[in-house]
């Protein structure tokens, strides 16, 4: 892994502190907990006797806080039934519960200065682009733009690199002429606050990474916590980028993205009202498909279904030739493709029109994003005050329309979906094994095929039609994949080049799932 290590505020003079907040869930009984997410290093706990610090535990996210006892749990970790002292791991006698939700609450001192990470991608490529590097052997004439592209956690980075200005260097020149940030909904992270945890997302909880705003227009949130009387806050993702300085902008996102609760956001205003991009922005949901597309054939892992592997990888290519081409050339890219109120196609979760198939259970719940309050000044200085943060109102929440199969009718819809051996879905619930039935799983969407014949869609009483219901017979299915790939070709949304590989893996999905001789 590449890490930067950066200066500590604080060091060598007077302590910097602050709150520190830590939650975690385990998957079986373990005694001891590391305070880091994901195993990354954590904040040490500055004082582990201070009373203020506390433990609590819930069962769901928005759920009733239960404080542990202090007698019962402290700062380090149980080996052989002995306490070792350990500034940077949590221990519970009788140890943690799977599937709750711990969080303890500390100060901590001297972080180092995270969001000097963003000033170091800032300085690097405007350094290569603008002025080139002789250490490097890279002229200053080498590079004539430059494009940005991240993925989940780096594409909720680019949201906040943009967000922040960093795409103005030190001599106000353009940093990034194109940003791609794929699969990072409307979110974007903790990577420029004290006390930054770069790694948290939605295995999180109350984070400042869902945080308002999360469309790039301007809109203004109606006042409330460290904003009330004064009348609301107005800001958009893009609102604070000078002309000059403004990149192009891709937003791909896949189902599970709008099923996180953030996507929709992203072009939806407050108070659930179509908002269209600004000019020099795309987005683009890349329907039916789950975080990372799962291989193939797919595999039952922590869900109740086999995860999705609707592969989206072909439009990201040609979503990427496309950008270049509209920043060197000035050359229109693909319209954006997306799920809309107007027309129906983005709806509530109670109207969603998902088919009644046996052994499917549906989700019946999500979390919605809501409002944080990290207390005052948290949004100009980056310093949180209240941990866990006050809970305001629930954004809306709003998800894609799906067809008679349980196939998403919005977006960029890849062959599999459009000449369809199954259904896929951007969300999957946990399987009793690895957590609460009606939860959703992080990131998983789900596959589930249609019968192969009629006899078997009847024993089933799948309301789906069956394959061979569908086609004629294999080379007409192909001849299906194959024409509606080269209608996505005309229409700019993937390349000629990638056709061949796309009809070769549909023929593999319908000899996985047809018998032979059918």
């Amino acid at each position: 892994m590449m890490r930067v290590n950066v200066p500590q505020a604080g060091a060598g003079g007077t302590p910097v502190s602050g709150l520190v907040r830590s939650d975690f869930i385990v998957r079986e009984r373990v005694s001891s907990q590391g305070l880091g997410d994901r195993g990354h290093v954590p904040y040490p706990v500055a004082d582990p006797d201070n009373p203020a610090n506390v433990m609590t535990v819930r069962d769901k996210p928005g759920g009733e806080r239960q404080p542990i006892d202090r007698t019962q749990w402290g700062f380090g970790r149980l080996e052989n039934g002995e306490i070792v002292p350990d500034r940077g791991m949590v221990y519970l006698r009788g140890g943690f519960d799977p599937h709750r939700i711990y969080e303890v609450v500390y100060e901590s001192e001297n972080p180092g200065i995270a969001g000097l990470g963003l000033v170091a991608i800032r300085d690097a490529v405007s350094t290569l682009k603008h002025d080139g590097a002789a250490e490097l052997a890279v002229s200053a004439d080498a590079f004539e733009r430059a494009i940005v592209f991240g993925a989940s956690q780096s594409g909720r980075l680019v949201r906040t690199f943009l967000y922040d200005g960093f795409n103005a260097d030190e001599r106000q020149r353009r940093v990034f002429d194109g940003a791609i940030p794929h699969i990072a909904g409307g979110a974007r992270g903790s990577f420029n606050n004290r006390f930054a945890q770069p790694s948290r997302a939605s295995w999180s909880f109350f984070y400042p990474s869902a945080i308002f705003p999360f469309m790039s227009r301007e809109q203004t949130e109606p006042a409330w916590g460290e904003c009330e009387g004064c009348g609301g806050l107005t800001d958009g993702l893009l609102a604070g980028i000078a002309p000059e300085h403004m990149p192009k902008v891709f937003h791909t996102n896949s189902s599970n993205e709008y099923w996180r609760s953030t996507a929709a956001l992203t072009h939806i205003s407050l108070d659930a009202q179509d908002v269209p991009p600004l000019d020099n922005e795309r987005i683009y949901l890349l329907a039916g498909t789950q975080h990372g597309p799962a291989a193939f054939p797919p595999r039952i892992g922590q869900g109740q279904l086999p995860a999705n592997p609707n592969q989206y990888s072909w439009f990201l290519r040609a979503l990427l030739v496309a950008l270049d081409a509209w920043i060197a050339d000035e050359v229109e890219p693909p319209p954006s493709s997306y799920p809309k109120l107007a027309d129906g196609t983005l709806a509530a979760l109670g109207h969603l029109k998902f088919p009644d198939i046996p052994g499917v259970s549906t989700p019946g719940h999500i979390e919605p994003v809501a409002g944080l309050d990290f207390g005052p000044g948290f949004r100009t200085d980056g310093v949180a005050t209240i941990e866990p943060p006050t809970i305001g109102p629930a954004y809306p929440l709003r998800l894609p329309q799906v067809d008679a199969d349980g196939n998403e009718t919005a977006g960029l819809r890849s062959p599999d979906l459009a000449v369809p051996l199954a259904t896929y879905t951007g969300w999957n619930l946990f399987n009793s094994a690895a957590g609460p039935e009606n939860e959703l799983v992080s990131l998983l969407g789900a596959y589930i095929p249609f019968a192969a014949t009629a006899d078997e869609r009847e024993r089933r009483q799948d309301p789906r039609p069956a394959i061979l219901e569908r086609y004629a017979g294999r080379d007409a299915y192909i001849g299906g994949v194959t024409q509606y790939s080269t209608g996505l070709v005309d229409q700019g949304y993937l390349l000629a080049e990638d056709v061949p590989e796309v009809v070769r893996r549909a023929a593999a999905h319908w000899d996985a799932l047809v018998p032979d001789g059918e």
